[in-house]
């Protein structure tokens, strides 16, 4: 019988991903004297690197993937344990127990146990045709990508979020059928006119280093929406430009052609050539194909694909620690300290519901890298305060923003940039685009800047920050024109 294995440490982290690291990480760096335990389920972790501060919020970030024994010799009070897995927890005795037999007593504990893949469709078809479809979340699964679609002609993607956007964008000689529930792209993140730009640059592709005219005409709009997408819609991403790191060619010779459906769902995947339904054609690809999958739409139409890519979404693990952790929707709920409703256990990143937020507020939750870094960090300071009766928020808290690029433009979100939480008769929408350069959007409630879309090289993103942050009354400034310095109002 092998002796029982035990450790100590202060400060407890569970899960290698970019929120529990990045708490491990702010942990080591306040308490130094102060240990420190990361397990990880496997022998990487994802660090933030490159890290660069675009204005007082705003930050981008590169992800990579670093081995743990690497990670683990640059900080002296920080031990990981890999390929280790939670089993049980104690939260009264405070002792977690792993699945290799290992007993970790711990004073404090944040539980960074990440979010899955929503599979909606697999009860759409028999056990035939689970082999053909995949979602992209890990490493592990982006090679099982990779090996599917070199010998592929046309796949489905599923989904309307940033990884399926940027996949569509991406994928090289093969066919796309993309589809989605929604009445417009990528909702989760653009209304319909934002929307709109984005299809047009992805049916018209920007060539590398390429410039535009600067003769193309702008259009400039004002309105009140009758009704506005404020969709809760809730993705998270791989990672910035995962794709741009590997090969994403099928074999469909002919190039690449891009089919998008609309306002549908799946309604049922075949194995075999539906004899009774009609098959829709599309690309490159005569009707002669045998393909592995049929998928019939709630909108009654059939189209063969090689294989589908599942990208709607995740589900947090919350409730893969059943110790009487508080959930709503299986997110764990925290407060404004990245509490749970247990003691001395914090929670941080996709796994968490933050309670604390308020109507008025113009921070939400929308499980993306950068909140998985603001929150794990944050939850570190938290954890190393001794003083547990205060409670305040960090900075970064006050204004929801976010940094990515879709099909080749740079896109910034600032505040409430689709009116969440607005009444419609509450506010107005003003727009700037340049058709293949520029799109701007802000919103304005009561003739202050409340939320805006900047997608391209606008340059605007620290002055509507700031006009958001201070809530300046705009009324008579007309702050989308070019010709307007708004960085002498802060004079």
């Amino acid at each position: 019988m092998q002796p029982e294995k035990k450790t100590t440490c202060k400060y407890l982290i569970i899960g290698g991903g970019i929120a529990g690291v990045s708490c491990a990480e702010k942990l080591c760096e306040i308490s130094e004297c102060d240990s420190v335990i990361l397990v990880s389920m496997c022998s990487v972790v994802k660090r933030v690197s490159n890290l660069r501060h675009l204005s007082k919020i705003l930050t981008s970030f590169d992800v990579i993937e670093q081995s743990a024994i690497e990670m683990e010799s640059t900080i002296p009070n920080l031990k990981i344990l890999i390929n280790t897995q939670v089993i049980e927890m104690n939260p009264q005795s405070r002792i977690a127990c792993t699945n290799n037999g290992m007993k970790i007593e711990y004073e404090k504990a944040c539980l960074c146990l990440g979010a899955r893949p929503n599979m909606p469709f697999e009860e759409k078809g028999d056990h035939n045709v689970l082999k053909h479809i995949i979602t992209i979340r890990d490493v592990e699964s982006v090679s099982n990508f990779q090996a599917k679609l070199a010998s592929s002609k046309r796949l489905a993607v599923i989904g309307n979020g940033g990884i399926a956007a940027e996949l569509v964008y991406s994928l090289k000689n093969v066919d796309v059928l993309w589809a989605m529930k929604d009445d417009h792209l990528i909702s989760a993140f653009f209304d319909e006119v934002s929307g709109q730009f984005l299809l047009n640059a992805l049916n018209s592709p920007r060539q590398e280093g390429s410039s535009t005219c600067d003769k193309v005409p702008v259009k400039r709009m004002k309105f009140s929406m009758s009704s506005t997408s404020s969709s809760n819609s809730q993705g998270a991403a791989l990672g910035p430009d995962w794709h741009s790191k590997i090969s994403i060619e099928g074999s469909n010779n002919k190039g690449k052609c891009i089919h998008i459906e609309k306002s549908t769902e799946i309604k049922r995947i075949f194995s075999a050539k539906p004899e009774h339904l009609s098959e829709c054609q599309f690309g490159n690809n005569d009707n002669s194909e045998d393909w592995n999958v049929y998928i019939e739409f709630t909108n009654g139409k059939v189209f063969g694909v090689d294989f589908i890519v599942s990208a709607t979404g995740v589900i947090p693990n919350g409730d893969t620690m059943n110790i009487g952790l508080k959930l709503t929707e299986n997110g764990i709920d925290v407060d404004e300290n990245m509490r749970t409703n247990l003691p001395f256990i914090y929670a941080a990143g996709d796994v968490c519901n933050p309670i604390w937020m308020s109507a008025s507020s113009e921070w939400f939750q929308m499980r993306l890298w950068t909140q998985a870094r603001q929150m794990g960090a944050f939850a570190g300071i938290r954890m190393a305060d001794e003083e547990e009766g205060q409670s305040y928020l960090d900075f970064c808290f006050e204004l929801f923003s976010h940094v990515t690029t879709f099909f080749g433009y740079k896109v910034i979100l600032l505040g409430l940039y689709n009116a969440q939480h607005l009444n419609q008769e509450d506010y107005e929408i003003e727009l700037r685009i340049t058709e293949g350069k520029e799109f701007v959007k802000i919103i304005k409630s009561n003739g202050r800047l409340k939320g805006a879309v900047l997608i391209g090289e606008t340059d605007l993103e620290e002055t509507f920050e700031n006009l958001i942050l201070n809530q300046l009354n705009i009324d008579g400034i007309d702050i989308l024109d070019p010709i307007v310095d708004i960085d002498d109002y802060f004079d």
